[in-house]
């Protein structure tokens, strides 16, 4: 353990340790660890061509040794190394700063911890998670609509799981005690699964690249509940595929519940996307609308999406899209 050196700078979210590095609100926080390879040791860690994403740590080589004498501040998988020496992954690319990790000897690495969050998934209830995991770093490769993944994304979408993300603790077991194959083993085999997931930041690889942003719709869900009385009806009309809420009626539980629930009222454009336990992505939606058809007691769980929009209409100009006149969906562009 002698190669490498005991010290270390914890760096809380908003510090300004490194005006390089980039902005670690992306990340849970950043710690500095000091390495010396002259005496021909090996680091013993996987590195993630492209992210600097920490793949695996050797039990040994400097990196486990570093590991034994800063327990607080050990390499994990997930991590990721932002900066050596004074290179910023950001400014210089993943392959430049790479290389510097290979060629020499003494070295200062800026590491980030990955943004964890917590997803508990029940599948008692039936349906697959419907998404593919790498086998060798349970990175999130595919979500597919259908699925235990798409039901909880839709319902909980500030803990949206995304594509790239990496399962790192499954009921308990952390993949650096346990390993790969026996978290695996409890994705397919435990009925509960609590997971915490990792989120990778995906740094320019090449000076000056730049991102892009996409404009997505912003999700709300809520639940109504109601209870049909001998011959009552919910007096609502729906898609059928897709259980989109085309029109609410005057009369019928839904507008009694909108009366009595301004702040969850059901509006035309809503969509329906479970009912009692049952989800669409999970399910289908004729299962949904046969439980709503059959069923007396239903909560009904009610999701939002929307975006906003500012077009500045000069004159002359035009929209240039065309509605649906009772509806105002958009049919053409």
């Amino acid at each position: 353990a002698q190669n490498v050196v005991v010290e270390a700078e914890a760096t809380q979210p908003n510090s300004a340790a490194s005006t390089a590095a980039p902005s670690s609100e992306r990340f849970d926080s950043t710690f500095t660890m000091h390495v010396d390879k002259s005496g021909g040791g090996k680091l013993g860690v996987n590195l993630e061509v492209g992210t600097l994403a920490v793949n695996a740590v050797s039990p040994t080589g400097l990196i486990a040794a570093w590991n034994r004498n800063n327990p607080d501040l050990a390499l994990q998988i997930s991590d990721q190394i932002i900066e050596v020496n004074g290179k910023c992954v950001s400014t210089y690319g993943a392959e430049t700063v790479q290389q510097i990790i290979f060629k020499e000897h003494n070295l200062k690495l800026t590491i980030a911890r990955a943004h964890t969050y917590e997803v508990d998934i029940d599948k008692n209830k039936g349906g697959k998670l419907g998404c593919s995991l790498d086998i060798d770093t349970l990175e999130i490769k595919s979500i597919s609509y259908s699925g235990l993944v798409a039901a909880w994304n839709l319902l909980s979408p500030h803990l949206e799981i995304k594509v790239g993300d990496r399962l790192v603790e499954v009921n308990g077991k952390h993949i650096s005690q346990y390993g790969v194959g026996l978290l695996n083993q409890e994705v397919r085999e435990q009925p509960v699964l609590h997971m915490k997931m990792a989120r990778v930041t995906k740094m320019a690889d090449q000076p000056g690249a730049t991102g892009s942003s996409t404009l997505r719709p912003t999700a709300t869900s809520f639940v109504v509940s109601v209870n049909r009385n001998g011959n009552q009806k919910l007096g609502l009309n729906f898609e059928l595929g897709t259980l989109e809420i085309q029109s609410i009626n005057a009369v019928g539980l839904i507008a009694a519940w909108n009366h009595e629930h301004p702040e969850k009222a059901v509006h035309a454009s809503d969509q329906i996307v479970g009912v009692n336990g049952k989800y669409i992505t999970s399910h289908g939606a004729t299962l949904l609308h046969e439980t709503l058809r059959n069923e007396q007691a239903l909560e009904i769980t009610v999701a939002r999406a929307y975006f906003m929009i500012r077009i500045d209409k000069s004159p002359g100009t035009k929209i240039g899209a065309t509605f649906d006149e009772e509806t105002l969906k958009i049919k053409s562009i």
